[in-house]
């Protein structure tokens, strides 16, 4: 019967508006955040799932209780990645134009009429 009580006070723990809800919902996004920048989106999925259920548990979201809630978390979720992904193809362009800005300007100071297709490599080396 201890036992049941020690899982009751780590669930009421996790209730909505106290410190640790608040603390566990910024290790799930930061942890959900590294994973998926890691290319690891099955385990940062899995964070994902074990949050809700936590959260479920404690009864600090009732999102299973309530399929408007559900479906206005799911928009808010695909929102958030949409912009996401946005910001991740914009941080992908300027690694690229940098890239090319670099390729560019040892063309110019290298004078050279042609270049030759291994020149351009990232991992060429300058002739």
């Amino acid at each position: 019967m201890e036992e049941l009580g020690f899982v009751a006070a780590m669930i009421a723990a996790f209730a909505f508006g106290t410190v640790w809800f608040y603390i566990a919902c910024v290790l799930t996004f930061f942890g959900i955040m590294a994973l998926a920048e890691n290319d690891h989106e099955l385990l940062s999925i899995g964070v994902l799932v074990a949050f809700i259920v936590l959260m479920e548990k404690s009864g600090a979201l009732n999102l299973f209780s309530d399929p408007l809630m559900l479906i206005k978390w799911s928009l808010l979720y695909f929102v958030i990645g949409t912009v996401w992904s946005f910001v991740k193809w914009w941080a992908f362009l300027t690694k690229r134009a940098e890239r090319y800005g670099e390729l560019k300007d040892k063309f110019i100071a290298n004078g050279k009429e042609r270049y030759d297709r291994d020149d351009v490599k990232d991992n060429a080396e300058p002739p």
